[in-house]
């Protein structure tokens, strides 16, 4: 939750936070994983993550990236 606040802080994006704490983790990581705005590639990369720890791993590592200010035209895989 924490590089998930830092990363919509840095975009401007609003969330229930509540909401978002309350919510089963698979339901949490895999609508994070569709709605936010990453690249075509790592979204694919999300969808193929063999189980919901890895997924977990691969979106908290593209929202480090993204705080880190990778480069916009590059994925992550």
């Amino acid at each position: 939750m924490a590089v998930l606040g830092r990363y919509f802080e840095a975009r401007q994006l609003q969330a229930d936070w509540e909401t978002l704490k309350a919510a089963e983790d698979e339901l949490l990581i895999n609508s994070l994983s569709m709605l936010l705005g990453f690249e075509p590639e790592d979204k694919q990369a999300l969808l193929e993550a063999p189980s919901l720890s890895t997924r977990r791993e691969t979106l908290v590592t593209l929202l480090e990236y993204a705080l880190r200010g990778g480069d916009e035209t590059e994925t992550l895989q």
